[in-house]
């Protein structure tokens, strides 16, 4: 009977070695657990500053454009209003001067024709 009194504690101390071991495992489980929850919480409000960040440049970017177009439409109007009173006056100066410089021209030449 003795033997079999110390193979049963044998037994149990087995028993609570693994037992001491299995709930080892699940301590060191979860503090990893938690490790990693740390972690992703870490990485998570980096990201979120970061996305944060990414939007604010994103809405500055958007204002910059706007203000760009604005600009752009202002010059190019004014491009436009410059072009068309200096093609205005082209046209004008080619549709009154080449008449006026032929009659003289033409004049010349009768002039020269007639006197001859």
């Amino acid at each position: 009977m003795p033997n079999i009194k110390k193979h049963n504690f044998n037994l149990n101390d087995e028993k609570n070695l693994s037992q001491k071991d299995i709930h080892n495992n699940v301590e060191n489980i979860k503090k990893d657990i938690f490790v990693i929850r740390e972690n992703t919480a870490k990485e998570v409000s980096i990201l979120d500053g970061k996305i944060h960040n990414l939007e604010t440049q994103l809405a500055a970017l958007k204002n910059d454009t706007k203000d760009i177009k604005k600009e752009f439409y202002k010059k190019n109007a004014f491009i436009k209003t410059m072009f068309q009173k200096y093609y205005i006056k082209n046209i004008f100066v080619l549709i009154i001067v080449p008449p006026f410089i032929t009659t003289i021209f033409v004049g010349i030449v009768l002039y020269i024709i007639a006197k001859f």
